[in-house]
């Protein structure tokens, strides 16, 4: 069984500020490994359907997502915050890299696919209940967790990046059903929702130039949290893995820079 690739080129007409750091050719790179290194051709490739406002209001705001519509232009950009803008191709690429987490979860959770990749822009786990920021519209992998949590129960959401996954956080923190481990370098981007205590909120903060055995006895047990926690450990059911995005569902895996 194949892992899929979820993709679609729409994502690649969302543009910001002329040289803008999340820019199209960081997907373009991606796509272009997948094809040089030859792993396009182990791969099952398909397009991703676009995310519905009911599927974004799994974990969004309903004022947020109309306001989102609204603020979309015909022409030119349309500021979010100082770091996130959009297009008039903008909002079509954000529906479609949530439903490319929604596509690659059914598929896995169907029994159709063991393991998913969605190569996607724009990315989604800085995105709050209602705010966008760092590059971020629609928080994808927690929409994609919270529609496997509607079918499994637990989900385990694992994310890994330089930022913290404070939109991932944002989502769950009053869900208990929903781990969401998130390690990333402290202080840095964006300094919020760090902190956050709850018994299914794991943060793990690490020093700027933190090496591979630092990280992995921080998030191994018995250092990290979820060691003690006797509501999750060892009983999550599915894992979602994310560098802005990512889904594992027991031996069985989706991703958006996402893993599942």
């Amino acid at each position: 069984m194949r892992t899929l690739l979820y993709s679609h080129p729409e994502c690649l007409a969302h543009e910001m500020q002329r040289g803008h750091v999340e820019r199209p050719d960081r997907l373009r790179a991606v796509m272009r490994h997948l094809e040089t290194s030859g792993l396009t051709a182990d791969l099952d490739v398909r397009l991703a359907s676009a995310a519905t406002a009911l599927d974004l209001e799994r974990v969004h705001d309903r004022r947020y997502i109309r306001t989102i519509h609204t603020l979309a232009p015909a022409r030119g950009l349309v500021a979010l915050d100082p770091d996130t803008a959009m297009c008039p191709s903008s909002l079509r690429a954000a529906t479609l890299a949530t439903g490319a987490v929604l596509d690659a979860v059914g598929e896995v959770l169907e029994g159709r696919a063991k393991h998913a990749f969605c190569a996607v822009r724009p990315p989604g786990h800085h995105a709050e209940r209602d705010r966008a920021m760092g590059f971020c519209i629609f928080n994808s992998i927690a929409v994609g967790a919270a529609a496997a949590s509607e079918r499994l129960g637990r989900v385990a959401i694992l994310d890994f990046d330089v930022h913290h996954g404070n939109g991932t956080v944002d989502a769950f923190r009053d869900r208990p059903e929903v781990l969401v481990c998130s390690s990333f370098q402290h202080p840095h981007y964006p300094n919020r929702l760090f902190d956050v205590q709850a018994p299914n909120i794991v943060n793990t903060p690490l020093a700027a130039g933190t090496d591979g055995l630092a990280f992995r006895t921080a998030i191994e047990p018995p250092s990290n949290t979820i060691a003690r926690n006797a509501f999750w450990y060892p009983r999550a059911s599915t894992a979602i893995a994310t560098t802005r995005s990512v889904t594992s569902s027991s031996s069985k895996t989706t991703s958006s820079g996402s893993r599942i």
